[in-house]
This record gives C-alpha cells, structure tokens and sequence, in this order.
C-alpha cells in the first residue's frame, strides 16, 4: 500500500493490482463490488495509517467494511 498514495488514480492502480477488471470508469463503488463478490483471502497492510490523504482514508474504509462483511479481506496496520 505504500505506492497507493504516489499514484495518480488509486482506485485504477488497485483493481489492476488485485486482478480486477480495469475500466476507465473505475470507482470506489466498483472496487467495493469487486472485493465483496471475490473469494480468494487478500491480505493488506497499511503502514503510517495516520499519515494518509482524505482519498486515501475512503479506500481504506471500504476495505474495513469489506473485511466486516467477508472472511476474505484481512487488514493490519503498522508505523513502519
């Protein structure tokens, strides 16, 4: 997740990265979509989680809601 915050468009750059279909309408909904209905086990670690951009925080959100939702989505966090 380090690279999130350097990229132009966040929301692109993760469904290219976790695998999911890539459109030019890309949005928090569609990746929000796609890592409900996906059924492999994601692990995602996010490092200086206090330091994070406003568009950054609703992504990371979405991944918190996702992981309360799923048994497949599991975050952790760390200042390194």
């Amino acid at each position: 997740m380090n690279s999130l915050a350097s990229n132009a468009d966040p929301i692109d750059y993760l469904c290219k990265l976790f695998g999911f279909r890539s459109s030019k309408n890309n949005s928090l909904k569609s990746l929000y979509r796609s890592l409900l209905n996906n059924s492999e086990d994601m692990y995602i670690e996010f490092q200086q989680y206090d330091l994070v951009s406003d568009s950054i925080m609703s992504i990371i959100k979405c991944f918190e809601d996702i992981q309360d939702k799923t048994s497949h989505l599991h975050l952790t966090r760390s200042l390194g």
